[in-house]
């Protein structure tokens, strides 16, 4: 459920990017990311916590929360940056690009987790 909540987050950026301004492009663009941000917030803390033995857990979510929030800074402010210069195409492609890289690899760890070797 995971993967699919961060393909649906690369979805979004995707969707920002090529967008020709449309607002039924927009509107899409939001209700996606909405579905998206549900699933992130809501499965990702389950799941880290699934992965962390008992005696971890608090130091692991901690340590998931403080990189959230040092990703969101980042990326706010790279496409706040690029926004600013005029680029939305080049904002939401690059924030797609990291998504599918972290899509790509949360989906080799979740078939690793469950492959018979994994």
């Amino acid at each position: 459920m995971l993967v699919l909540g961060y393909g649906l987050g690369v979805g979004t950026n995707l969707l920002l990017a090529a967008g020709s301004g449309a607002l039924a492009t927009l509107a899409v663009a939001v209700i996606v990311s909405g579905v998206y941000i549900a699933i992130e917030e809501t499965v990702e803390r389950a799941a880290a916590a699934e992965m962390l033995p008992r005696e971890l857990r608090s130091l692991g979510l901690g340590v998931l929360a403080s990189a959230n929030a040092v990703g969101d800074m980042l990326s706010s402010v790279c496409v706040g940056v690029l926004l600013d210069a005029g680029r939305p195409a080049l904002a939401f492609g690059v924030a797609a690009a990291v998504g599918t890289a972290g899509f790509a690899w949360m989906a080799l760890v979740a078939y690793g987790r469950r492959s018979p070797a994994g």
